[in-house]
């Protein structure tokens, strides 16, 4: 099994910092395992970061990761949050090479130019 950690990863910014998602607790049952980054003054302007990894009826894993960023005005007063979600189901009878070629493309189509346009614009691709 996976050991919950903390994970680092770099930012948006134009100069890219170093973001640090520092483990909270540990999925337990239905509980989701929790990541904060500590992106504000007070856990309630925190990014969170959850995961959860289910068995299926049908011999399949179904993974889970939400990333929140809650939105603030000036004034500290929440107007809204970007809510993320990636799920993915594995098939027990997946083999190790597909498995391994799923991970790569999300993660090389998230980094792709298309894709980042298409979230930073908030337009379609056409």
């Amino acid at each position: 099994m996976t050991q919950i950690a903390d994970i680092t990863v770099k930012n948006g910014a134009a100069t890219p910092a170093d973001v640090t998602f520092v483990a909270y607790q540990p999925q337990s049952g239905s509980d989701p395992a929790v990541w904060y980054a500590k992106t504000g003054d007070t856990r309630n302007k925190w990014t969170s970061l959850t995961s959860t990894v289910r068995r299926t009826p049908n011999k399949a894993s179904k993974l889970r990761f939400n990333i929140t960023i809650p939105l603030f005005d000036a004034l500290g007063v929440q107007y809204g949050s970007i809510p993320t979600s990636v799920e993915m189901t594995i098939a027990d009878v997946a083999p190790n090479g597909d498995i391994s070629n799923a991970q790569a493309y999300l993660a090389n189509l998230m980094a792709s130019t298309l894709i980042k346009s298409m979230i930073l614009t908030a337009s379609p691709a056409i």
